[in-house]
């Protein structure tokens, strides 16, 4: 039967709309095999290839369809845009001035060139053009999401969540942008908000682990009590501080715990931080402290924090001290790290937790490893002690998930002290690519 190649293209167009593009690309093919003149059909090809990242082919295929066909913009536009994706910055740049020269006011060139321009660092010439495209398309959604991220980076948050609701406004079902309206929410505290953006993200879209990560990070779950058979970990609050400057106090506990917290341990200072953190949430704070209390009676027997808490990484730095030595024998500190692992591995889904030791705390090192921490490095004269002004050196102590989630002697002492196994959580981990979304239009 004779190649009709109008029908075949129009197949091939249909298949790659439906996501077949090895039906789509098998279309192309026989096109242009048939006639290689076939632009359209050499274009389309381009675009599959790079969507599969054979760029070098992609390119060629790009080039010919251009050579073809010059005064199609689109053309060009795309070809720019499978560049950006190669990571050929400069290459992208001149193709897309290509297309602005033939029409400055082509929206979607606007938008592409702005996008180069913001991942090149040039952010105020990347406004003017998201800016130029939506004088030429007022409340073009592309470029009003790229606008409101480049804001974000400029530092200008509640610019940017204008722009995000304007958007949203004319183009409701835009999980993308929704998500992005939650990212700028949060940066200016308005955690509440940012949420009730995330979650309308997942159901718009519910394969979506950028918006599902972002959600947990503002989880109210960082706020709740984490609750064992003898011992309850609450969040510390500001009727905490007269107590917690007793311990701070004793340096039998901070050279144990962190030697600089002596510097925060009068009453009134830890009345100030304590009553700043509540109003917070420990997204904002990037540190989250409990206080270790008994389960029957609520009495107050030590610390546990996680610090340096990296939202993109997910990973954060866990700290456990009992101010009375005759508490440290008893099970209270391996209970209460148990909850604190299941917290960070289930109920927040971090990647890594890390442990850092003075190097005369054995037995806290020797728990680390007990914990199934793995010795990662020794940082010698790491840190100067505030007090002596000795140089300290730090063992280094790291447990990954994949650590955690196999780790047997785990999985027996949480059965026995928790009533659960917290190593065998089955929940899709979120892993964020990118906080928040461009979008090219393209």
């Amino acid at each position: 039967m004779k190649l009709n190649p109008e029908d075949t293209f129009f197949d091939a167009v249909r298949h790659s709309q439906a996501g077949e593009l090895a039906q789509a690309e098998e279309g192309c093919r026989r096109v242009l095999e048939f006639d290689d003149s076939q632009s359209d059909a050499a274009h389309l090809l381009a675009i599959i290839l790079s969507r599969s990242r054979r760029f070098g082919e992609a390119n060629q295929w790009f080039e010919k369809a251009i050579a073809n066909r010059p005064e199609n913009l689109d053309y060009l536009i795309n070809y720019a845009n499978a560049l950006r994706d190669q990571g050929c910055a400069v290459q992208a740049e001149a193709t897309i001035c290509r297309a602005l020269a033939r029409d400055p006011l082509k929206p979607e060139a606007l938008n592409l060139h702005g996008l180069i321009l913001m991942e090149s660092g040039r952010l105020e010439h990347a406004a003017e053009c998201f800016r130029k495209a939506l004088t030429c398309r007022p409340k073009y959604p592309h470029a009003l999401n790229n606008l409101g991220n480049l804001l974000q980076k400029l530092g200008q948050a509640d610019g940017a969540v204008e722009v995000y609701r304007v958007l949203l406004e004319a183009q409701p079902h835009y999980p993308e942008a929704l998500n992005n309206l939650g990212q700028a929410l949060k940066s200016i505290g308005r955690i509440a908000e940012a949420a009730e953006q995330f979650n309308k993200a997942i159901e718009q879209k519910p394969v979506f682990p950028e918006a599902r990560a972002n959600l947990l990070e503002v989880s109210e779950v960082w706020t709740r009590p984490l609750v064992g058979r003898h011992v309850v970990l609450r969040r510390a609050v500001r009727s905490d501080a007269e107590l917690i400057s007793a311990w701070f106090a004793s340096s039998d506990f901070t050279n144990r715990f962190n030697r600089f917290l002596a510097r925060v341990s009068d009453v009134k200072s830890l009345q100030k931080k304590l009553a700043a953190a509540e109003q917070l949430h420990p997204c904002q704070t990037r540190s989250i402290d409990w206080v270790i209390c008994k389960a029957d009676n609520a009495m107050p027997m030590g610390l546990v924090s996680l610090t340096d808490i990296h939202a993109e990484h997910r990973r954060a730095e866990f700290m456990i001290g009992l101010p009375d030595s005759a508490n440290r024998t008893t099970g209270i500190g391996l209970e209460s790290s148990l909850l604190a692992l299941d917290f960070s591995f289930n109920k927040v889904q971090l990647n890594k937790l890390s442990s850092l030791v003075y190097q005369d705390n054995v037995r806290a090192q020797r728990n680390a490893l007990a914990l199934g921490f793995a010795a990662e490095g020794y940082l010698s004269a790491h840190i100067r002690d505030p007090t002596t002004g000795m140089f300290l050196d730090l063992y280094v102590n790291g447990l990954t998930i994949e650590a955690f989630r196999s780790n047997q002697r785990l999985s027996h002492l949480s059965r026995r002290l928790l009533g659960t196994d917290i190593t065998r959580f089955s929940a899709v981990q979120a892993r964020p690519a990118c906080r928040t979304g461009p979008c090219s239009g393209c």
